[in-house]
């Protein structure tokens, strides 16, 4: 990043699972727990590791916050590099 003039910014690569807008909050619960518990199951875990990836799992709120300020990261990153979309 530092050749596109953003000197600071850390590239990482994540996956997240995401509900349309309305969704009752209890499915998204229901889903969260599915997810954590899979990713809880020590052989789920270690060939995810195998793969080079790292298990983690954020509750819906803090997800919801880490993609706002990954979408305000990049937002800055690429406005700091002059980049246009064409």
């Amino acid at each position: 990043m530092a050749q596109a003039g953003v000197d600071d910014f850390v590239v990482t690569g994540w996956f997240g699972l995401v509900a349309r807008a309305g969704t009752p909050q209890p499915a998204i619960d229901a889903v969260h727990r599915a997810v954590a518990d899979i990713l809880a199951r020590k052989e789920f875990a270690q060939r995810l590791r195998q793969l080079g990836g790292r298990p983690g799992v954020l509750a819906p709120a803090a997800f919801d916050a880490f993609m706002r300020n990954e979408r305000d990261e990049w937002g800055r990153a690429v406005k700091a590099s002059g980049a246009t979309a064409e």
